[in-house]
């Protein structure tokens, strides 16, 4: 049997991703993100590892953007600080995954996120802080609510703050 020509391999390749991009609808078109359009108001708290806790209060609206992206975008009161924040998601033409840039009043650089979602749950992961650790936050759609938690871990594993923040509609 001869072996498989370079060409041959990267025509194979080619084809493999433009048919797994061809199945990933645009951010916009998800059923997640069509089932969350409009305004949504958040409360909760995260504890941080030196026993503190911030209440956090968020106003935020959901809608579709130019070009198939998805955009959470308003105001969270953490604590004593007010900040206008933005998620922003996007499909990755290259490689047919989500994308998340997150930043807020004040950021000097967008932050970077990981994206996996279903139908009713969408976890974003990226590394937050010195080698190895993450930040993790899961929304899940549920009964019209949606429960949003927040986890990150420093490079040794250990948990630096945590909390759950759950949004309403507002009609």
């Amino acid at each position: 049997m001869k072996p498989l020509h370079f060409g041959v391999l990267f025509v194979i390749a080619s084809t493999l991703v433009t048919f797994a991009l061809a199945q990933t609808p645009q951010p916009a078109e998800h059923p997640l993100f069509k089932a969350i359009v409009g305004r949504w108001v958040g409360e909760g708290s995260l504890k941080t590892r030196d026993s503190g806790e911030l209440k956090i209060h968020e106003e935020w609206t959901a809608a579709a953007e130019g070009g198939g992206g998805f955009r959470f975008a308003g105001t969270r009161v953490m604590g004593e600080e007010t900040h206008e924040f933005s998620w922003l998601f996007l499909l990755n033409a290259t490689s047919g995954a989500y994308e998340c840039e997150y930043e807020h009043t004040g950021m000097d650089n967008p932050m970077r996120f990981e994206v996996s979602i279903t139908e009713t749950r969408v976890e974003l992961r990226s590394p937050l802080g010195g080698p190895g650790s993450e930040l993790l936050i899961t929304n899940t759609l549920e009964g019209g609510m949606l429960n949003g938690s927040v986890l990150h871990r420093d490079a040794n594993g250990q948990e630096v703050t945590s909390g759950t923040v759950v949004h309403r509609r507002v009609e």
